[in-house]
């Protein structure tokens, strides 16, 4: 997309605040062309992970299937980490719970509502995963699970 240099320049200066609470970039290399990709993806934090979604007709998550060491711009600062894709429903659902009762705010941008309690409502977590993927990105101390 044409915007994602600008994206790239501002997560990597010092106007990185600007995006980075919820912005990272993605620097990784595609296991069949070995080249080397930048990208930058909307995450959240769940825990000691982080947690990136995307729908399943793009193709750049297929480079995490069975883990890959990526590179991240996270606030400012380079970091090391590996990044798995979920393609299986049962854990796409599951992270993707956990995604949006981290930021319940953006629930509405996978058309999921809340509960009364503002948790995602389950069932539509279900039909929403349908059409996803969910990306673990975990660091050094985290092992494949």
């Amino acid at each position: 997309m044409w915007y994602n240099g600008i994206m790239a320049w501002i997560l990597k200066s010092p106007f990185h605040p600007l995006l980075s609470k919820n912005t990272l970039l993605l620097e990784y290399t595609g296991r069949r062309s070995g080249k080397a990709f930048v990208t930058p993806v909307n995450y959240v934090r769940t825990g000691e992970e982080l947690m990136v979604t995307s729908q399943r007709h793009r193709t750049w998550w297929r480079n995490f299937i069975g883990g890959a060491p990526v590179r991240l711009w996270l606030a400012g600062e380079q970091v090391n980490a590996r990044a798995i894709t979920q393609v299986d429903p049962d854990e796409v659902v599951q992270s993707l719970q956990k995604y949006l009762t981290a930021a319940p705010q953006i629930a509405r941008y996978f058309q999921v509502s809340l509960d009364e309690q503002g948790r995602p409502k389950s069932a539509e977590v279900e039909l929403a995963a349908l059409s996803r993927v969910a990306v673990r990105i975990l660091f050094n101390s985290n092992k494949d699970q």
